[in-house]
């Protein structure tokens, strides 16, 4: 499941990048996050989901846990959504109906250990994007991290969403000036 955008609109994660602390990004961890989101989104949509390599077969161990614990009902699956208001696209993990809850909850799965600010940003700006373009309302948002072990994921809340939503869309609007130069 590789990256592709053929909007024409920057991705949110373009427009985060220099936010991201690539560090630890490397071939095999790019690798390791595709095939492993890949997995969950088959898992997701009821599809088979072949073995990956042993040494990354643990995180999709933890999403399939993940989501067979959590997950009541899908509503959205890794797809490539618009904003032709704001100019930008993003393709969210999932919107589900979690378990005990009455209300959209948009969830996205991590791979990386350490917990980063900027998820909420992109967590704000795929929740705006399912709702102009899908009218799609996710009350809630989440970062799962997923163990390496198959164990289940960790849940990190996403700060509020009007005011991370208003800080990504200043780092759009910067990102679009500067792009234009």
């Amino acid at each position: 499941m590789s990256y592709e955008n053929k909007t024409g609109y920057p991705s949110t994660t373009e427009v985060l990048r220099a936010h991201l602390n690539t560090d630890y990004f490397t071939e095999e961890s790019a690798a390791r996050g595709d095939a492993v989101h890949g997995g969950a989104s088959a898992h997701l949509q009821g599809l088979f989901v072949p073995p990956l390599k042993p040494e990354w077969q643990g995180w999709l161990d933890s999403a399939k846990r993940w989501i067979d614990q959590m997950v009541d009902r899908v509503i959205l699956v890794e797809t490539r959504l618009i904003s032709v208001k704001y100019g930008y696209c993003g393709k969210p993990d999932l919107i589900a109906i979690l378990r005990g809850n009455d209300f959209n909850t948009l969830c996205d799965f991590k791979t990386g250990a350490a917990v980063e600010r900027w998820w909420s940003l992109q967590n704000a700006s795929y929740r705006h994007l399912a709702k102009e373009d899908k009218s799609i309302l996710a009350k809630n948002g989440i970062s799962v991290r997923l163990k390496s072990d198959g164990s289940g994921g960790l849940v990190s809340d996403c700060l509020p969403y009007q005011p991370c939503l208003n800080v990504f869309l200043s780092e759009l609007n910067s990102f679009k000036f500067f792009k234009a130069a």
